[in-house]
Protein backbone atom coordinates (compact mmCIF):
# COMPACT_ATOMS: atom_id res chain seq x y z
CA UNK A 1 0.00 0.00 0.00
CA UNK A 2 2.59 2.12 0.95
CA UNK A 3 3.94 1.77 -2.88
CA UNK A 4 0.49 2.76 -4.03
CA UNK A 5 0.92 6.00 -1.97
CA UNK A 6 3.86 7.15 -3.25
CA UNK A 7 2.81 6.29 -7.21
CA UNK A 8 -0.81 7.79 -6.57
CA UNK A 9 1.19 11.11 -4.73
CA UNK A 10 3.80 11.15 -7.93
CA UNK A 11 1.07 11.33 -9.84
CA UNK A 12 -0.79 13.79 -8.38
CA UNK A 13 2.12 16.05 -8.02
CA UNK A 14 2.79 15.89 -12.02
CA UNK A 15 -0.79 16.50 -12.37
CA UNK A 16 -0.75 19.91 -10.03
CA UNK A 17 2.28 20.40 -11.88
CA UNK A 18 0.55 20.01 -15.58
CA UNK A 19 -2.04 21.96 -13.92
CA UNK A 20 -0.79 25.37 -12.59
CA UNK A 21 1.31 24.99 -16.38
CA UNK A 22 -2.56 24.98 -17.98
CA UNK A 23 -3.29 27.61 -15.78
CA UNK A 24 -0.73 30.17 -16.12
CA UNK A 25 -0.74 32.99 -18.91
CA UNK A 26 2.74 32.44 -19.82
CA UNK A 27 1.78 29.19 -21.40
CA UNK A 28 -1.13 30.94 -23.65
CA UNK A 29 -4.86 30.10 -24.02
CA UNK A 30 -5.21 26.23 -22.84
CA UNK A 31 -8.71 25.03 -24.08
CA UNK A 32 -10.86 24.39 -21.65
CA UNK A 33 -11.61 21.28 -22.49
CA UNK A 34 -8.35 20.55 -21.51
CA UNK A 35 -8.46 22.12 -18.51
CA UNK A 36 -11.82 20.06 -17.65
CA UNK A 37 -10.08 16.91 -18.34
CA UNK A 38 -6.76 17.81 -16.19
CA UNK A 39 -8.80 19.04 -13.56
CA UNK A 40 -11.17 15.51 -13.11
CA UNK A 41 -8.01 13.63 -13.62
CA UNK A 42 -6.48 15.56 -10.87
CA UNK A 43 -9.63 14.27 -9.03
CA UNK A 44 -10.11 11.24 -9.55
CA UNK A 45 -6.51 10.69 -8.44
CA UNK A 46 -6.81 12.42 -5.03
CA UNK A 47 -10.01 10.33 -4.41
CA UNK A 48 -7.99 7.54 -5.34
CA UNK A 49 -5.19 8.46 -3.00
CA UNK A 50 -8.26 8.98 -0.40
CA UNK A 51 -9.35 5.52 -0.34
CA UNK A 52 -5.65 4.00 -0.48
CA UNK A 53 -5.37 5.87 2.74
CA UNK A 54 -8.46 4.58 4.45
CA UNK A 55 -7.49 1.54 3.35
CA UNK A 56 -4.15 1.29 4.94
CA UNK A 57 -5.42 3.18 8.00
CA UNK A 58 -8.22 0.18 8.32
CA UNK A 59 -5.75 -2.36 7.85
CA UNK A 60 -3.22 -0.77 10.77
CA UNK A 61 -6.52 -1.03 12.67
CA UNK A 62 -6.95 -4.42 12.68
CA UNK A 63 -3.24 -5.08 13.25
CA UNK A 64 -3.27 -3.73 16.17
CA UNK A 65 -6.79 -5.11 17.12
CA UNK A 66 -5.28 -8.87 16.09
CA UNK A 67 -1.89 -8.17 17.91
CA UNK A 68 -3.34 -7.63 20.97
CA UNK A 69 -5.78 -10.93 20.41
CA UNK A 70 -2.46 -12.78 20.13
CA UNK A 71 -1.20 -11.14 23.19
CA UNK A 72 -3.91 -12.15 25.04
CA UNK A 73 -4.04 -15.55 23.71
CA UNK A 74 -0.42 -16.36 24.51
CA UNK A 75 -1.09 -15.42 27.95
CA UNK A 76 -4.05 -18.04 28.55
CA UNK A 77 -2.28 -20.34 27.00
CA UNK A 78 0.57 -20.06 29.39
CA UNK A 79 -2.06 -19.91 32.47
CA UNK A 80 -3.54 -23.03 31.07
CA UNK A 81 -0.28 -24.50 30.94
CA UNK A 82 0.60 -23.67 34.10
CA UNK A 83 -2.61 -25.28 35.62
CA UNK A 84 -1.64 -28.21 33.29
CA UNK A 85 1.62 -28.74 35.07
CA UNK A 86 0.09 -27.91 38.72
CA UNK A 87 -2.58 -30.71 37.91
CA UNK A 88 0.08 -33.07 37.07
CA UNK A 89 1.97 -32.86 39.93
CA UNK A 90 -1.14 -33.02 41.92
CA UNK A 91 -1.31 -36.38 40.23
CA UNK A 92 1.90 -37.67 41.03
CA UNK A 93 1.34 -36.75 44.42
CA UNK A 94 -2.28 -38.39 44.47
CA UNK A 95 -0.58 -41.33 43.17
CA UNK A 96 2.25 -41.76 45.47
CA UNK A 97 0.29 -40.94 48.81
CA UNK A 98 -1.92 -44.37 47.79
Amino acid sequence: MQEEKETFTQEVGKLQGRLQEAESPATGAVSSSKYGLLRREFDALKEEMFKVESMRDDARARLETQDRTVIELQTRVDELQALADEARVLKVKKLNVT
